[in-house]
Formats: structure tokens, sequence, C-alpha cells
């Protein structure tokens, strides 16, 4: 990646670089939104120093991070909706909760019996807690993220039995995959975006570097 990143440069995301504010739509299933708190003063002292590399880069705000999980309808394939296609959309939303009402009933199933760690649950008094580690800052030519480990592999697992659920409604399915259904093939929650590519790519690695190896992240339920 750092290969391609010198060869081809850094890319700006499509909205901050023409209209931050740009209303969308769209609807995620996503966890640890926010963080929690424990992670405040870590992640605000990593948002500082990036913000601090230049105008170019858009850092999100500690209220905004998240890991998403799943992608139904894909925010950037809505841009300016009219209140008629908001409307349409937001119809969806129930449909796609019954049919991952499996996931979230009281009793589960004993086909999602070892979809998330009921040890991990127990322990913390919340059905379906499971644990997240955060890693350093990873940069992409689009981003920055945090790459998260999961031990006990619920996200996985949780992944796989949200594509078993949609198979059993196909046209729903079709659908969303119109719409932009995306199951992510890492666990991460993006951190940074550019709104222009920094001037000065060498000095930007050099600072990203040395921001990345001096950011640790406890892990987290």
């Amino acid at each position: 990646m750092r290969a391609e990143i010198k060869e081809r440069g850094l890319v700006a995301d499509k909205f901050l670089g023409s209209d931050a504010d740009v209303a969308t739509f769209g609807i995620n299933l996503a966890c640890a939104w926010p963080f929690p708190d424990a992670l405040r003063e870590s992640y605000e002292r990593m948002a500082r120093r990036f913000a601090a590399l230049g105008p170019w880069v858009y850092v999100y705000p500690f209220p905004f991070t998240h890991v998403t999980l799943v992608t139904f309808i894909s925010f950037a394939r809505y841009v300016r909706p009219t209140p008629e296609s908001v409307e349409n959309l937001e119809s969806k939303a129930a449909e796609i909760v019954e049919t991952l009402s499996p996931l979230f009933a009281e009793n589960p199933s004993p086909a999602l019996t070892d979809t998330l760690s009921p040890s991990d649950g127990e322990r913390d008094g919340v059905r379906g807690a499971f644990t997240l580690q955060p890693q350093a800052p990873a940069l992409s030519r689009a981003a920055v993220i945090l790459p998260m480990l999961n031990p006990g592999g619920e996200v996985p697992r949780l992944r796989q039995r949200v594509a078993e659920l949609l198979q059993g409604n196909a046209s729903l399915r079709r659908e969303l995959i119109e719409r932009g259904l995306t199951v992510p093939g890492i666990i991460h929650s993006t951190v940074l975006r550019f709104i222009q590519p920094p001037p000065d790519l060498n000095a930007f690695l050099l600072a990203f570097d040395e921001i990345a190896a001096e950011t640790n992240f406890q892990r987290f339920k």
C-alpha cells in the first residue's frame, strides 16, 4: 500500500473536496458508536495531532466514531436525496430489522447460539458484548483507519449470520445489492479522510508514521 501511495498519491474525498455538508442517506449496522469514554483521551490526542497536519485533512470528531459491521444502503449512492426518496429508503429499515430479528431476539435460536460470545455478555451484564482491540492507525490512499482485532471472532460470525438471514429474503437482498449492500472484509473505524491531497506527500508520510507509532488504544467492549 505504501508503494502505491508514493506512486499514485493520496485521494481527496469526493464529498469533502466539494461540499462537506452535503445531505446524504444510508443505513448501516454499526457498533461502538461512539467509542467508549475510556478511549476518548487517547482518540482526541491522536485527532489533534492529525488535524495539525494541515487544512487538507478531515478528522472524525469523537462523537462520530464507530465501527461499521454491514452497510445496507450506501450513503455515497444517495446524495441530496429528495423527500420522496428518503421516505422510500426509510421504509426499508423496518423490513431490514424484521429480517434480522433473530440476531436481536431475547432468546436466540440454536443457529445463533455461537454468533456472539455469551461469556462476554455474562461478565459485563450486557447480552452480546464482544471485545475489540484497536491497532495503530493505518494509511490508505483515501483514508486513515484504525484496524480492529476481535479476539473472539464474533464480528465475522455476525456478518456471516446477517448474510444468511438476507439470503432468506431474496427480494430484499436483491434490492439492497442495488442500493450498495456491503459487508466489509476487515474490522475497522475510519478516522480521517482527505479534503485535498497534502501538497508535500513525503512530509505527510513522515508525520503520519510518527503519530501512528506513538498511538495506542486499550481494548474495549
